[in-house]
């Protein structure tokens, strides 16, 4: 997953992803730095099949993707963008965007906000 460097003067204080990044590994979290532990906010790009895709075919077109994310010339370029893959199997996949949106749901009712 990607995650957000928090800068100051062209200098990174912080990841915001839950754990240090494999390209900064001396770069504190920001629930490091600022002592929150929990805090976490991160970008993830991922691929959304049709509902009533059958399984089989989900499960092949994730198996190709990890092989994909697997190629050494893939992992350097994303490596070189700052970027850690994490290939998932639909379930998996499925549990963590059911997790986002509960954490993010949680945020917009706590902060308040309204769709206009």
């Amino acid at each position: 997953m990607a995650s957000l460097s928090l800068l100051c003067a062209n200098a990174a204080l912080a990841v915001t992803a839950a754990t240090r990044s494999t390209a900064l590994p001396t770069l504190p979290t920001a629930a490091e730095a600022a002592r929150r532990p929990g805090f976490e906010v991160g970008s993830w790009f991922g691929f959304v099949l049709p509902a009533k895709l059958p399984d089989a075919i989900a499960r092949r077109l994730a198996a190709n993707v990890a092989e994909i994310l697997a190629l050494p010339e893939v992992k350097a370029r994303f490596d070189g963008l700052g970027m850690e893959t994490a290939a998932q199997t639909p379930a998996p996949f499925n549990a963590f965007i059911a997790q986002e949106f509960a954490k993010w749901h949680k945020v917009i009712k706590q902060a308040g906000i309204e769709a206009q």
